[in-house]
Parts: structure tokens; sequence; C-alpha cells
């Protein structure tokens, strides 16, 4: 579904109307393609009636383009390639747990030689001994799917009760409006692949076992060989990928932990301690003239600051960090056009104070006042970024700038005097750098907007919700509160997603380790299990239980050593996928990849020791008398 119509008719209207606004970008939806025609198709349409309506309307329509994007691609498109990543995760998690299984059903098998041997000696053949083997791991594998779905439905309420906002409205996301739940395709979908993981991990030790030698079966010993890890090469092999798999899944959560880490660490250019937050909406049938809703402003703010507890109250259009914002063409009155990219700056209406309720630093000039209205000099203040990009080497105070806010004369941009710089800040995100941008009083506007309503406290913010949404009421009974919020709240929920991620990647490879470090456990274990007479033997022929100790210690790290190898080259790979979700750390971040590696190592040595442990305290007479 695009964004725009293709009808040239609805076209036409859905231009004039974003030219009376004069904005240079503009968002509309609108129905789905005609039959027969693409995305590239209506796009090309729509620019050549844009450039009509520039030949029509120069003054108002000038440089307009249009840009399709489904609309699919406009609410999720930014999630995509995170849930892929995500979903990589997964994989990766439900490799390393069939890798674990099948070892640990590969060591089952071989206590279950003389059982094999004993049925097919009574005539079952090899597919027989393949399908019950089979049949095991499949019915283990839906018993385990099915203890997952309970535990997802647990996880649900979870994260429901930790993230209550993602099942939260907001104006700017319509995405955000599905609420959270375990979707029942999903969850089929999530069967079918249990039914397949049963097969993945039950097919290699099913085949093994199905090879069994029915003389020399039959011929051992009720507990087995002492075949060592070297006639157990399968083993080793999903060892070795479970460590591999381990490393890359740690790489990866290592470097979005440092990335939110980082952009923590920023500041955002305003104090967000003690100040709250709340939009208003003043009705047009109310306050249908544009002065009437300046009025409204100017006293409510007023009003706020007259509360015990208040230091400053101020007003914005877009409020930093909740995703809002719009540009206009500019130009700066006695010089040539501005260089492309320049002509554009970000576009701020504020009333007075709002900067010192935003605790923003006023590097030059003076505030807006109430005294800056329609009847006075048109006045604007720019910010840090757009000073120095702008006016490089010059004073930017009582520069002229023309802005395509509404206000013309003679086919031109009225000019407005700068009167101020203010310090940058980050609007959208922390992640992203200031950018270029005027402000504009509220009350020389021609547009009629709502503003968020800025009040920076000197007690705890949440204690004046109560006075704060009496004054409002006290001087119109009927206004619309939006929710309360602190800056503390939005510019934390503005990286929200980041940590969600980096918690839930993080949660991944977590699981990973563990279940790496108990496969590795596990297949030493049995490996000292199987070589308790061979060890005995070693012990009475003179070998300390330090050497025990370090050969199977050498044994475990040796295929731990292996796999971390194999997974530090994987992950050189891999992570460079992740580049567009990391911030201010290199995919390949030394210090992350030595730090995770150090972390895999130390847990390998544990999983390792406690089978070495055991291993050093056999005593030689009873593991002679073992068999």
């Amino acid at each position: 579904m695009p964004t725009h119509s293709l009808r040239p008719s609805l076209a036409q209207n859905t231009f004039g109307i974003c030219s009376n606004y004069a904005l240079s970008s503009e968002v509309i939806y609108a129905r789905t393609l005609k039959p027969g025609k693409t995305v590239e198709q209506a796009e090309a349409e729509m620019n050549t009636i844009a450039a009509r309506l520039e030949n029509q309307f120069p003054k108002t329509d000038k440089n307009w383009k249009v840009k399709l994007v489904p609309l699919r691609e406009q609410l999720a498109g930014d999630l995509r390639f995170t849930l892929l990543i995500l979903l990589g995760a997964v994989a990766f998690v439900l490799l390393i747990a069939c890798a674990n299984l099948a070892n640990l059903l590969l060591a089952r098998a071989s206590t279950r030689r003389r059982e094999m041997a004993i049925r097919a000696a009574l005539g079952a053949g090899r597919w027989r001994v393949i399908r019950q083997l089979m049949t095991e791991s499949v019915v283990l594998a839906m018993l385990g799917g099915a203890l997952g779905t309970l535990l997802a439905h647990l996880f649900v309420e979870l994260l429901r009760i930790a993230r209550p906002d993602l099942e939260a409205v907001h104006p700017w996301n319509v995405s955000m409006a599905t609420s959270i739940g375990i979707d029942y395709g999903v969850l089929g979908s999530t069967a079918l692949l249990a039914f397949l993981a049963g097969i993945l991990f039950g097919i290699a030790p099913a085949v093994s076992a199905s090879r069994t030698q029915l003389s020399e079966a039959l011929k051992e010993g009720e507990r087995g060989s002492s075949q060592g890890v070297r006639h157990n090469r399968l083993r080793s092999l999903l060892v070795m990928g479970e460590m591999a798999l381990a490393l890359m899944l740690l790489a990866g959560a290592g470097l979005m932990v440092r990335t939110v880490w980082r952009i923590s660490q920023i500041m955002p250019g305003f104090d967000t301690v003690n100040v709250l937050t709340f939009g208003l909406e003043p009705p047009q049938a109310k306050y249908a003239d544009r002065n009437q809703r300046t009025r409204f402003f100017n006293e409510l703010c007023q009003r706020l600051r007259d509360i015990p507890g208040v230091e400053a109250a101020g007003g914005i259009l877009y409020l930093p960090m909740i995703g809002g914002n719009s540009s206009l063409s500019t130009k700066v009155h006695g010089r040539p056009p501005l260089p492309e990219g320049q002509n554009s700056p970000n576009y701020r209406l504020v009333t007075p104070e709002y900067f010192r309720a935003m605790g923003i630093p006023l590097l030059q000039g003076r505030d807006f006042t109430e005294g800056d209205t329609t009847n006075s000099t048109l006045v604007v203040i720019v910010n840090e970024a757009f000073a120095k990009q702008v006016f490089a080497n010059e004073n930017p105070l009582g520069q002229r700038l023309g802005i395509g806010d509404g206000w013309w004369r003679d086919g031109d941009h009225l000019p407005r005097e700068i009167i101020g710089v203010v310090k940058s800040v980050r609007q959208m995100d922390l992640a992203q750098p200031p950018m270029p941008e005027i402000y504009v009083p509220h009350s020389q506007s021609l547009w009629d907007y709502g503003l968020n309503l800025v009040v920076r406290t000197r007690v705890m913010p949440a204690s004046l919700i109560p006075t704060v949404r009496s004054v409002v009421w006290g001087l119109d009974k009927d206004q619309a509160i939006g929710e309360f919020s602190t800056m503390e709240q939005i510019v934390t929920q503005s990286v929200a997603s980041q940590r969600f991620n980096a918690g839930l990647f993080g949660g991944f490879a977590a699981l990973a380790m563990i279940l790496a470090a108990i496969g590795i456990y596990g297949v030493l274990a049995y490996s000292v299990n199987q070589r308790t007479r061979e060890i005995g033997l070693r012990m009475a022929l003179g070998a300390e239980r330090s050497d025990v100790l370090r050969l199977i210690l050498r044994q475990g790290m040796t295929l731990a050593v292996a796999g971390m190898a194999l997974g530090l080259a994987g992950a050189l790979a891999l992570t460079r996928i992740l580049r567009s979700l990391l911030f201010g750390v290199s995919a390949t971040d030394p210090f992350t990849f030595v730090g995770i590696t150090l972390l895999l190592t130390a847990v390998a040595f544990l999983a390792c020791y406690w089978p070495a442990r055991r291993a050093a305290r056999v005593d030689p007479m009873e593991a002679l008398r073992y068999e």
C-alpha cells in the first residue's frame, strides 16, 4: 500500500493541501495502487504532477518531490532487520541445543549398544532400530516444545509487566497498536520446528546405534568399553560447533551491550532532571483564531510559573526524543542561496522560557518574550550547529533569514532577524548528532498547532501533576490533557528498543553459553566414565592425581579452544551484519572480542574442571575391578 494515491485529481488535491502549509515534507496515506501499476511508475507520475504544480504555483510549490513507500515498509521497515537478527540468534541457540541433545543421545546410544545388538540378533532390521530411536528423539522434542509453549506464555506476561509501553498506541508509531501475545500461526510453526529439531538431533545417534557389530557388542560387559574421545569424533565436533556458535552469539551480544552503554553516555544537550511534560491541543471549534490559541498558551505558561516549586514553563511543537520533525526552506537575505543540505534546517515552534525550562543554554543574544508578536519584528533563534554551518566565521546575531513558513511579500520570504544562539540538542534520538535548527516564536507562527508543555521544577515532577492538571482545567475546563511524562522517562524510552534488543540478544547468548558448557561437561563426564579403567591403570603405574587432572583438562580445553577459534573467525564475518545496529563501537571491536573470549574460556574451564576433578579422585583398586 503506497503512501500516496495515483489518481491525478487526488494527487493535485494532495499537493494543494501541502503547498498551503509550505512544508518541505509531509506524509499522506492513501489507497492501494491501480491494477498493473508499480511503485516506480506511480512515483514517476506523481513527480510529473509535482513539476506541473511548480510551474503553476512557483512561490509555494517549488522543489516538491514525492517518495512512495509501501505502508508495511513505512511502519515496520526499521524493525524487520532487527527481527531478522534476533531470529538468527534464536536459530543459533536452537542449533546449539540440537547439538547438545545429539551429544547426549550419542552417549546414551553407546551405553545401549548391547541392547541394540540383542534386538538385531532377535531379527530387528537396521531401519527398525533407526525408527525406534528417531521416535524417541521426536517425542523428546515435542515434550520440550510443549514445555517451551508454557514458558512462552509466562514470558509474554512478564514482558507485558516489564514493558507496558510496547502495547501503547503512539500517534507517531502506528505499529505499536498491536497487542502482545502468542500468535497461533507462529505456534504452529514452532511445533513443526520442534518436530524437525527432533529429527535433526536424533538422526546421528540413531544411525550410529544401528551400526552396532553384533559379535563385539554381545561380548562387551554391561558397563561398556573403555574407548576415549579419540574414538568419538562426532561428539567432539559437536562440542566444537557449540563453542563456535556460542562465541559468535556472545560477540554480537557484547557489541550491542557496548552500543547501549555508549549511547547512554551521550549528553542530549538539555537537562533532563526535574522536567515534567504533557501535551495540549486546544480544539479548533473553541479556538478558531490563531491569536486566541497564542493567548491561551501564554496565560497557561504564566500560571504554571506561579505554581510553588516551579522554576520555568514553556512549550514546543515537537519535544526532543519523541520522533516529530519538520523542515523549511531557508535563505539568508542579501546572500546567494544556501547550498543543498543547508537550506532546509529543522523547524521548531516554541514559547518564551522554553529554553530555560529545558535547561538549554543560551550562548548568544536573548530569549523570546511575549512582546514578540505578529505586530513586532519577526525574529528567530538558531542553534549552534546552524550558526557554525551557515555563519562559520561571522556573528549570526542581527543576520536576517527568510523562512518558508507562510510569511511572504512580493513573492519572497519576509525576513526574520536572528536574536539568539542556543546550544544544539539531539532532537530525534541520542545516536543522531545534532542537526541545524531554527526556533520560531509560537506567537509569530501562522500555523495553528498544539504544543507540548515543559515545566521545570525544584521538587519531584510527579508530585506536581495534580496541581498542573488543576491549573489547566482552571483556565479551560474542557481541555483534554495528554499523558504526563518526565524528560528522564522520555530520554530513557528513546533508547528502550536498543536496551530491549541488547537484553534479548544477551539472553540468547547467555543461554547458548550455558548450553555449550553443559555440552563440553557432558562429553568429558562421559569420557571419564568410559576411561575409568584406563585412568586406574595410569595411576597404578605411577601417574599422580595432578597428571590425571591435567590430562582431562587438556582434552576438554583442546575442544573448547578449537571451537572458539572457529567461532572467532565466524564472529569477525557475521558481526559486520550488525553494523547498522551499532553506535560508537566497531563491528570488530577488539575489547569486546577479547572480553567474550576470556569469558567463554573461563566458563569452558569450569565445565572441564569438574569431570577432571572426578577423574583425579579415581581409586586405582576400584578402577581395576571396574569391569
